[in-house]
């Protein structure tokens, strides 16, 4: 059986500004980066995927980004200390800006 669990969403509180758009799970199962619309933050984990811990305060690795006007999608680095984020800007023209960001945890999400 499958277990759901809520969690507040992050994010600033105006109009779908905590709409998730994105998620990933570290390599390593000791973070989850998520994607709203006004930011990038990061869960830290005591052990490999405690989803439960997802009701503390997680760590912001940036506001909008401001450079992605319709910024959609996350995912950590192969090295799983930085995240790349992905805008889905329809007026993008056939090129979307591809933005690193360091994750600022104390062990880098591992």
């Amino acid at each position: 059986m499958v277990e759901a669990l809520s969690f507040p969403a992050p994010g600033l509180d105006v109009p779908m500004g905590r709409r998730i758009t994105g998620a990933d799970l570290h390599p390593g199962g000791l973070a989850l980066l998520i994607r709203t619309y006004t930011g990038v933050f990061e869960y830290q984990f005591s052990s490999p995927m405690q989803f439960s811990e997802l009701v503390e305060e997680p760590i912001l690795l940036a506001w909008g980004p401001l450079e992605e006007p319709q910024g959609e999608s996350v995912a950590y680095d192969s090295s799983g200390l930085g995240a790349w984020t992905l805008s889905e800007d329809p007026q993008g023209e056939g090129y979307q800006p591809l933005i690193w960001y360091p994750c600022l945890g104390a062990e880098g999400g591992q």
